[in-house]
């Protein structure tokens, strides 16, 4: 009778947690209420919970919360990899790690700053490049049915037809002068369109890794 009236040890993820809830100010009694919840969690609900307790154990008592309330039940593995680059790059805002990943799987560009925003993430671009990226967008949400991509022209011919979009939008948003000469002049080239593609692809790559920036290229 004495026997089961003593706690069982504590095993596993659950000793984890306790141990770091107390490391965070809590009492034991209150982390074990605490911790009490994860045995109603799902596969995808503890692989968040160690990516987390792994990279930033200091929010294992934020995260409880959200997963008790049936958070990231559904988490797909996408999500999983924004939620893994948030822990990655704002360890210290929860808020932050949770906005990325929930964030929806969209562009959007702001065309007063020059500033893309993917999944969440913010990304300043150097002027030209964004006017650029913008283009193309452009071209992907007039065209979508048939891919809207655009071909480059020929390496020895110009194109002298969509020159005439991108000087109207160097001219709208504020492009450098000699961006815009440069197509007055010399027309859209091949050569100028590989460059800038490969400054947008430069600017992404750096801000959210290869892997996240390819389905925005």
């Amino acid at each position: 009778g004495m026997l089961t009236g003593i706690a069982k040890p504590l095993q596993g993820r659950r000793k984890q947690l306790v141990a770091i809830l107390i490391t965070n100010g809590y009492s034991r009694s209150k982390a074990l209420q605490e911790c009490s919840v994860i045995k109603h969690f799902c596969n995808s609900q503890y692989k968040v919970l160690d990516a987390l307790i792994d990279q930033a154990p200091q929010h294992t008592a934020a995260m409880l919360e959200r997963l008790s309330a049936d958070g990231f039940k559904r988490i797909n593995a996408e999500q999983f990899s924004w939620f893994k680059f948030g822990l990655q790059q704002h360890p210290d805002d929860f808020q932050k790690i949770i906005h990325i990943t929930l964030a929806p799987h969209t562009l959007s560009l702001y065309l007063s700053r020059g500033r893309a925003i993917i999944h969440g993430v913010e990304i300043d671009l150097p002027s030209t490049p964004f006017l650029y990226y913008l283009w193309y967008a452009q071209q992907r949400a007039k065209d979508a049915e048939d891919g809207g991509w655009f071909i480059n022209p020929p390496s020895n011919r110009a194109d002298r037809q969509a020159d005439g979009e991108l000087i109207a939008l160097m001219r709208q948003y504020g492009g450098h002068h000699k961006a815009i000469k440069d197509l007055e002049d010399k027309g859209l080239r091949a050569k100028t369109l590989d460059q800038n593609r490969s400054k947008i692809k430069e600017e992404l790559s750096r801000a959210l890794g290869d892997e996240l920036a390819k389905p925005f290229l």
